[in-house]
């Protein structure tokens, strides 16, 4: 690389080594990269921040998962998915907020809950041991989306349609938590309104939320 390049370049051409043309591959190569770079951060944002996407919003949740668990510890991050899911099992403004916002998600948490009640033999199970069983599932180590590994965007959608009203609620516990303007409630209140966000106010279910049941589907 470098300059090195031009004195080695015509001396491997020579003897066939290279094709003429791969002095300048490597420029347009270099090239496409950056249009594609700019591409990404135009419609998704520089580092996922800004922009009112899909993308960004599984950025931010992942985001959030691994600042509270790096700021703090595992057991904190577990602390705030029991006291999330607390509300939502028992608490019945938090139940029906979910349900009149969230739908398809509420009704897609509550069958994982009962699938949980089914992998237990015996007494129905209580909503402590619900929320103990539901904890297990919770992301912990969690890659975050490469669009040069589109595989990791399609991971990290499932789990952030998986995991919905969780997170939801665990951004909204942040953000009444943590101190105002601090690194944690930014990335919080930013996720928060793209969880919720409606192109139109009669959605159903909010349009991101939408956009990644049809990327999981795709």
């Amino acid at each position: 690389g470098g300059a090195r390049v031009q004195k080695l370049h015509p001396e491997l051409t020579e003897v066939g080594a290279m094709p003429d043309t791969s002095l300048f591959a490597n420029c347009i190569l270099h090239a496409l990269n950056l249009s594609y770079e700019s591409a990404c951060k135009n419609g998704l944002g520089d580092q996922g921040m800004n922009k009112y996407t899909p993308f960004q919003m599984c950025y931010l949740a992942i985001l959030m998962l691994k600042t509270v668990k790096k700021q703090a510890d595992l057991d904190t991050l577990k602390s705030y998915y029991d006291i999330t899911m607390t509300q939502l099992m028992q608490n019945d403004q938090y139940r029906g907020a979910a349900k009149s916002n969230f739908i398809q998600a509420f009704d897609d948490l509550m069958e994982v809950v009962d699938e949980s009640g089914d992998d237990v033999t015996g007494d129905e199970l209580s909503d402590d041991l619900q929320i103990e069983s539901l904890l297990l599932k919770l992301p912990t180590n969690i890659k975050e989306p490469n669009f040069g590994r589109w595989g990791t965007v399609s991971s990290v959608a499932k789990i952030v349609l998986e995991h919905w009203l969780p997170i939801y609620y665990m951004a909204q516990n942040i953000c009444a938590i943590e101190n105002n303007g601090c690194y944690l409630h930014t990335v919080a209140t930013r996720l928060t309104e793209l969880m919720s966000a409606r192109a139109d106010k009669n959605q159903d279910s909010p349009t991101h939320y939408t956009a990644l049941q049809f990327l999981v589907g795709f």
